[in-house]
């Protein structure tokens, strides 16, 4: 991820942020609209995927910890994986992925 991308993510977060508290910025590689969500919310959305259950617990974790005008926590779905992601200014960490393998 480029720096000039990374200070992007973290200004939508930090907006996210003023708005409504601490959460996640939620990035579909389909879309160019980024979407800022509760943890209560991600979770009660992606309820209904219990396989994603473990990243919604490390976005939570992920969502106590993190400095909001430093740093962004996002979830990034793609088509092949689900990912949540801590941007920093510094560097971007991958906290945990679900990825999704075509059955042989």
């Amino acid at each position: 991820m480029s720096q000039a991308r990374g200070e992007v993510i973290r200004a939508s977060a930090r907006e996210g942020f003023r708005i409504a508290g601490r959460g996640v910025l939620v990035m579909f590689d389909d879309e160019d609209l980024e979407r800022y969500s509760t943890v209560e919310d991600l979770r009660e959305v992606l309820a209904k995927a219990p396989e994603l259950e473990g990243l919604v617990q490390v976005a939570e974790e992920a969502v106590a910890a993190y400095d909001p005008e430093r740093e962004a926590v996002v979830l990034e779905s793609r088509y092949e994986a689900v990912s949540v992601i801590l941007v920093r200014e510094t560097e971007v960490v991958t906290l945990g992925t679900l990825a999704f393998v075509e059955p042989s």
